[in-house]
């Protein structure tokens, strides 16, 4: 899969990064006791929903273990987490816009994929500056249209690369008799 394969009509514009992601988060239909994974990089955007939604409905979060002198991802350590609590979601940006460190997304989606869980990469600060060369394990990449894609504030937005269905979170429309 490539840019070139998105569908039309799976590339959402929204004001922001954290509106897409909140859109996102409470759209996927997580239940009671299910797992989502998270760096310890992740920005607020992710986090205040996610602590929202566990308040709400009693999600788990767990943080994916790196070496905290190197940063190295702890692989052996996180396939065992992933075995021992199945991962319903996984959200992790890009790049931290806190530390500047890429994050390898591509190790710890691929550990992630015989669990079928939902890949959220938040490439908030990276979109446009750093290649995402493999999309094969993403269902969602968020963007910021103002940071390194040259366009103007309050354009944002997430490509869903798998045609993922989300719950709406916003209701509402024009007339009486729109669908």
């Amino acid at each position: 899969l490539s840019l070139n394969d998105i569908k039309e009509g799976n590339v959402i514009l929204l004001p922001s990064s954290t509106i897409s992601l909140n859109t996102i988060i409470f759209g996927l239909d997580l239940k009671k006791n299910d797992n989502v994974y998270v760096s310890p990089f992740e920005h607020n955007a992710i986090m205040r929903a996610l602590h929202e939604l566990k308040k709400r409905i009693g999600i788990n979060i767990e943080i994916i273990p790196f070496e905290k002198d190197t940063w190295i991802l702890d692989e052996k350590k996180l396939s065992n987490m992933f075995a021992l609590k199945k991962p319903s979601a996984i959200m992790i940006s890009h790049i931290s816009n806190v530390t500047g460190y890429i994050l390898p997304y591509k190790e710890i989606f691929s550990l992630s994929q015989k669990y079928n869980s939902i890949n959220v990469l938040d490439a908030s600060q990276s979109y446009g500056v750093k290649k995402i060369d493999d999309l094969s394990n993403i269902n969602f990449i968020v963007f910021a249209g103002h940071k390194s894609l040259y366009a103007s504030f309050g354009i944002a937005g997430y490509i869903n690369l798998k045609s993922t269905s989300l719950k709406p979170l916003l209701y509402g429309g024009t007339g009486s008799d729109s669908l």
